[in-house]
């Protein structure tokens, strides 16, 4: 496929791919979502073809898999498209995966974490842990935004997830029969829990704590700390707690 040049920063798809990096609900019309940076691309490219890829002239592109439309840009553009200041020449748009229907254990549970950082940083650590779904609520920042996208390296495309309300998701683990345990400053150390075949992680707003629904039928969990530290950033706390989850 021969790559077309676009030459202005009010072209069309330009303007398309900002909205997608910056707006939700555009990414959830439009089913699409931008991807930035060469190495991303290229992991996203094994396993589906981007529905458009900018680049620059000087880009190899052997190793992707058939783009769909392929456009040549400048740094001027790729800048705008990217929010980047120094973009590394490549940026794409790929199909937004399919949320996931069936729920496989161990499963984490994001409960209105509203940093996406937070949240890429959970699902990427999810994923290279070994767990087998990530749950979020509605207003949990959207893992498939810029800085949650950046944040989990992609690891959104590659863990099974979905979005429920919380009372829903409570009535969820209570139907399964599910043994959840909640991050909690007061809880107790991860070394006494008793591993079950079906079981979750509960992760919560560092500024709100943990809703109501989940505090009852959850057991707390902390990890020792020396006493000069108050607290674990969510997503450090809740990265540790997914290792020891699976490794107890």
């Amino acid at each position: 496929m021969l790559p077309k040049p676009i030459q202005s920063l009010q072209h069309k798809l330009v303007k398309d791919a900002v909205l997608l990096r910056k707006n939700k609900q555009e990414r959830l019309k439009k089913q699409q979502v931008l991807v930035i940076g060469k190495k991303m691309v290229q992991d996203l490219s094994s396993h589906a073809a981007a529905d458009v890829l900018f680049c620059g002239e000087d880009v190899d592109l052997s190793y992707l898999n058939s783009p769909k439309a392929i456009y040549h840009v400048s740094f001027s553009i790729l800048k705008k498209i990217s929010g980047v200041c120094h973009p590394d020449g490549v940026a794409a748009i790929f199909p937004l995966p399919k949320m996931q229907s069936k729920i496989d254990f161990p499963l984490l549970i994001l409960d209105d974490i509203q940093d996406p950082g937070n949240v890429g940083t959970l699902f990427r650590s999810a994923l290279g842990l070994f767990w087998n779904t990530v749950l979020y609520t509605p207003q949990t920042a959207d893992p498939f935004g810029e800085k949650a996208l950046s944040a989990s390296r992609g690891a959104a495309f590659h863990i099974p997830h979905f979005c429920k309300e919380k009372e829903e998701i409570a009535q969820l683990l209570e139907q399964k029969n599910v043994a959840s345990y909640l991050a909690d400053t007061k809880g107790k150390d991860p070394a006494t829990w008793k591993k079950t075949e079906r079981y979750a992680l509960i992760v919560s707003s560092e500024g709100k704590g943990p809703s109501s629904c989940f505090i009852n039928r959850s057991k707390r969990l902390s990890i020792p700390m020396h006493a000069s530290i108050e607290s674990y950033n969510v997503a450090a706390a809740g990265s540790i707690l997914l290792y020891l989850l699976r490794a107890l």
